[in-house]
């Protein structure tokens, strides 16, 4: 499985997670749920690296 950045949709909390072969997530928490505010909605961090090395 590869991993993943997302970041929880209700309070932004980041996590790493696996993304499974049908592209679901397997959450570093218990429940599959945000620790910190409960929420289940997640979007994955995209980010595009630019500078002058």
């Amino acid at each position: 499985m590869r991993r993943e950045v997302v970041t929880c949709e209700g309070c932004g909390q980041p996590y790493s997670v696996r993304v499974r072969d049908d592209g679901t997530f397997v959450l570093p928490t218990e429940t599959g749920e945000c620790d910190r505010c409960g929420g289940n909605q997640f979007s994955q961090v995209v980010d595009e690296i630019t500078g002058d090395d």
